[in-house]
C-alpha cells in the first residue's frame, strides 16, 4: 500500500477517535440546568429545568400552544410542575398560565399581585385559587429557589421596590438563574426604567432574554454595556403587529457583541449549562452551538 494513502488513512482514524473523545466529553459533564425559551407566538414563556428533577415555568403565552411545547420536553407521566413565575400580569404573559394549570399541577407560583383589571388576570387567580398553589410574594423574600441552580427575585423586592410608573410593564419581576459560574438574566417586559434601577446589582452575565419581545422601550444602550451578554434570546411572534424587534435594539445587541437568538425565526431555544460553558440548540430538532465565552474563560479541559 502507498504511504500516502496509509498515512491518509491514519489521519482519518486520529481523527475520528479525537471526535469520539470530545464528544463522550462533552457528553459525559452532566449540565446544571437548561432553560427553554418557548415558541409560543408574540409573548413569553420559558421552561427552566434546574438538574434535579425540579422545573420552573416563567410566563405561559397567549394561548394554549404552551402546552404542545411543553409536552414535547416533559415526559408524558410528569403532570407536575413545581414552580410558576408570572412576570406581571399581560395577557400574552398569563393566558397560557390557565391552560397549565388545568393540565399540570402547581405546586408554588411566584407573582407580584400587582393591582390590574383584566379577564385574563382574573381567570388566572381564580385558577390558581383552585389549584390549591403555595402563592409567594416577591417583596416578601428575593430568594425563589435554592439549591445547586438559584433562582433569584432582582426586581421588585423589599430592597428594591417598583418604579414609579403607571405602565404594568414596570412591575415586571426580574429573575436572575445561576449555577454559580453562568448566569442568565431573564427580564420579562421590564423597561428602561426597571434596567436603571437594578444595573448597580448586576455584572456581567452570560444570556439575556431579552425584555419586551425586543421593544425599543427595552433593552437601554448602557444597560446593554453593562451586563454584555454573550447570547441575547427574543421571544417574539412572526410578522407581528408591533414590528418587534426594533431595529434600534438589534443594533444595541449587535454593537455589544451579543449572538442573538430569535423564536419568530429559529424556533424554540435551549441554552443548556454545563461547568464552565453554555451550548445553544435551535428548534425541537435543529443544531447546537457553544457560546464562545464560555470557551474562552473554561477552565475545563478534557484529557486526550
Amino acid at each position: 500500500m502507498k504511504k500516502w494513502v496509509i498515512t491518509l488513512l491514519m489521519g482519518i482514524v486520529i481523527a475520528v477517535v479525537i471526535a469520539i473523545r470530545l464528544g463522550g466529553c462533552a457528553n459525559d459533564v452532566p449540565w446544571t440546568y437548561r432553560l427553554h425559551v418557548l415558541d409560543v407566538g408574540q409573548g413569553d414563556s420559558i421552561l427552566v429545568e434546574l438538574g434535579d428533577d425540579r422545573q420552573l415555568l416563567i410566563d405561559g403565552g397567549p394561548d394554549a400552544t404552551v402546552l404542545s411545547e411543553l409536552g414535547t420536553i416533559l415526559p408524558p407521566w410528569d403532570r407536575t410542575i413545581e414552580y410558576v413565575a408570572l412576570t406581571h400580569p399581560h395577557a400574552d404573559h398569563a393566558m397560557g398560565l390557565i391552560h397549565v394549570l388545568d393540565r399540570y399541577n402547581v405546586e408554588t407560583v411566584l407573582m407580584t399581585g400587582v393591582p390590574y383589571a383584566s379577564p385574563v388576570y382574573d381567570a388566572l387567580k381564580n385558577a390558581i385559587e383552585r389549584e390549591g398553589s403555595v402563592v409567594m410574594d416577591p417583596m416578601i423574600t428575593s430568594s425563589f429557589i435554592n439549591g445547586a441552580t438559584t433562582v433569584d427575585v432582582l426586581y421588585p423586592t423589599r430592597d428594591m421596590p417598583p418604579v414609579a410608573s403607571d405602565n404594568v410593564n414596570e412591575t415586571s419581576l426580574v429573575l436572575l438563574v445561576s449555577d454559580g459560574t453562568n448566569k442568565s438574566l431573564l427580564m420579562g417586559d421590564a423597561g428602561v426604567e426597571v434596567e436603571q434601577a437594578i444595573d448597580a446589582a448586576l455584572t456581567d452575565v452570560d444570556l439575556l432574554k431579552v425584555g419586551h419581545q425586543g421593544s425599543r422601550t427595552s433593552s437601554g444602550r448602557s444597560f446593554l454595556a453593562h451586563v454584555r451578554p454573550e447570547a441575547a434570546i427574543i421571544s417574539v411572534g412572526e410578522d407581528n403587529e408591533y414590528h418587534h424587534p426594533h431595529p434600534t435594539v438589534l443594533k444595541r445587541l449587535s454593537d455589544v457583541g451579543a449572538r442573538m437568538y430569535r423564536t419568530d425565526q429559529d424556533g424554540r431555544v435551549t441554552a443548556t449549562s454545563f461547568p464552565q460553558r453554555i451550548d445553544v440548540k435551535i428548534g425541537a430538532d435543529g443544531w447546537t452551538e457553544r457560546l464562545a465565552r464560555a470557551i474562552v474563560s473554561s477552565n475545563y479541559s478534557c484529557d486526550l
